[in-house]
């Protein structure tokens, strides 16, 4: 146990176990909503303003943002505080290009297939891949953040903390789809 845990790594065990039962059960509780793929995939197209802004704040406060800009402001200085307070113009970039991908693709479900309609089959690989590279680095950040938390607060091992982290995250979105995922992010704004 580290001296400067919170709580005792008995009552982290008990509270980890707690709410790794209840997000798993609200994703199966969320999933029986979809009855169609796009009930799974994209929860219907249709989550209504407080959900939809839950979800997009709670994905843009991550430990990205929470670990990483104090690191780079420490290590790079202004500049580096600079570097990561920009780091949304991207979105506010793509912002405008909504309604014409909208039109291009109204049923369309992520942005590699736009890209595969864009671009052909062949031009999507590229995107594929750094999606998913990003993806993974992503989740793996998350479980960082999480399993160095855990550890903090209440001396459970971080390689233990970091696991559980990442099963549930990936159990409640396998069970629930996007329901579960804006759903939890509501929950936890």
């Amino acid at each position: 146990m580290l001296a400067t845990a919170v709580l005792s790594p008995a009552a982290g065990y008990v509270m980890l176990a707690c709410f790794s039962v209840l997000w798993i059960g609200l994703g199966i509780w969320w999933g029986r909503r979809a009855q169609s793929y796009d009930g799974f995939a994209v929860a219907g197209r249709n989550v209504g303003l407080a959900l939809g802004t839950a979800t997009a704040v709670a994905t843009w406060i991550t430990s990205n943002t929470t670990m990483l800009a104090p690191q780079f402001a420490l290590q790079l200085g202004i500049w580096g505080a600079v570097a990561y307070s920009t780091a949304s113009f991207g979105l506010f970039a793509f912002a405008p290009m909504s309604g014409r991908i909208r039109q291009l693709m109204p049923k369309g479900y992520t942005a590699v297939e736009f890209v595969r309609r864009r671009y052909g089959s062949l031009g999507s690989i590229p995107f594929l891949l750094i999606s998913v590279f990003y993806a993974i680095t992503w989740l793996i950040s998350m479980s960082m953040a999480g399993g160095k938390l855990l550890e903090v607060l209440s001396g459970i091992p971080y390689p233990v903390g970091m696991t559980v982290v990442v099963s549930v995250c990936v159990l409640y979105t396998l069970f629930g789809g996007m329901y579960a995922v804006i759903g939890t992010d509501f929950i936890q704004i």
